[in-house]
């Protein structure tokens, strides 16, 4: 049975920042429900994420006016690590 990480997108984090990777399970019903309180707990669970990582975390919180690369833009930092781009905490 092949198995690939991508299985995990929706509920987990894969955290390769810390030797060894980890994987943490991670229910989006378990953050809080406001933007900035739920980028914060994000941010505290991983110091850099990839916007596919982090996607499934906030998808939920978009709207029609706000999609999910404007909630990016508008609560993260970006920079580039490895040619891929990174979203980091905005507040220190």
């Amino acid at each position: 049975m092949k198995t690939n990480l991508r299985q995990l997108e929706d509920f987990a984090v894969v955290n390769d920042e810390c030797s060894p990777a980890t994987i943490r399970y991670l229910a989006e019903y378990s953050l809080p429900e406001t933007i900035g309180e739920r980028f914060t707990a994000l941010f505290e669970i991983k110091s850099k994420w990839k916007q596919e990582e982090i996607h499934p975390f906030i998808r939920s919180l978009a709207t029609p006016g706000q999609n999910v690369g404007i909630l990016l833009t508008k609560h993260c930092r970006v920079s580039t690590q490895n040619d891929k781009k990174v979203f980091s905490s905005k507040h220190y």
